[in-house]
């Protein structure tokens, strides 16, 4: 099997000042990529400027169409072209219905997590298609494949996710466009912070992400996810029980 290069590919990566983006953002300059970072703090994006100064940086809230629309012509002039596109943006939090919760929390944890990536997409499109290899990663979660009972809204919506990726596979194959999910357990991030246990860490699951996109696989399960399909087929019920307390 042919293995891609990463040298001089336009990379853009949403989320790309903490966590996975940012181990991702790293990683990809190592290995020669063009990286551009998407982000919400203009302190984040600053810094991460100074530690990554071949890095271009854009202040945008992906769930923003009136942002990402300004930004996508600035990627357009910059560099008329891209090549990785990697959906790395999300927030998980903790949700008791029996006490009650926001619908505004809800909304904004959906927004994130399903439809910012389905827009930004639906958005670069016409740039990845100007591609000889383009890539989209989708980074989604082992919560996808089994929900946790902490996190319903945030399991729900990378579900979701999951389900775009695969149609979004099929719709693209015919332009040779590969469409990657990752699938990681909890990690080490901002958006876990609040939670105790086990995480993994980010630069483990930038690493399984560079890997994929270089020998163009499909589905990334890093960490304790490895698991999770063969335990699905032998007993989802359990898995499910399982997964659930976590």
């Amino acid at each position: 099997m042919s293995v891609v290069s990463l040298d001089g590919k336009v990379v853009l990566i949403s989320g790309g000042t903490s966590g996975i983006g940012l181990a991702l953002a790293r990683q990809f300059d190592r290995s020669g990529a063009i990286v551009a970072i998407l982000g919400r703090d203009a302190t984040r994006l600053a810094t991460t400027k100074a530690t990554l100064p071949r890095t271009e940086v854009f202040a945008c809230d992906v769930t923003d169409l009136a942002q990402v629309t300004p930004m996508v012509a600035a990627l357009t002039a910059k560099f008329g072209v891209l090549d990785i596109l990697i959906n790395n943006a999300g927030r998980m939090s903790d949700r008791d219905f029996l006490i009650g919760v926001d619908p505004a929390d809800v909304e904004a944890e959906v927004a994130i997590n399903l439809i910012a990536p389905i827009n930004l997409t639906n958005a670069v499109m016409p740039l990845l298609r100007k591609a000889k290899e383009a890539t989209v990663v989708m980074v989604t979660s082992g919560y996808a494949f089994a929900p946790s009972s902490r996190s319903p809204v945030y399991s729900a919506s990378k579900a979701g996710l999951r389900s775009f990726t695969k149609a979004l596979r099929r719709q693209v194959s015919s332009l040779g466009i590969t469409v990657v999910e990752v699938l990681p357990p909890a990690v080490d991030t901002p958006a876990t912070a609040h939670r105790v246990g086990k995480k993994l860490s980010p630069d483990v699951v930038a690493a399984a992400t560079l890997q994929a996109i270089r020998s163009k696989r499909t589905e990334v399960y890093v960490g304790s996810t490895k698991a999770l399909p063969f335990l699905m087929r032998l007993s989802p019920s359990l898995t499910e029980a399982i997964v659930a307390k976590r």
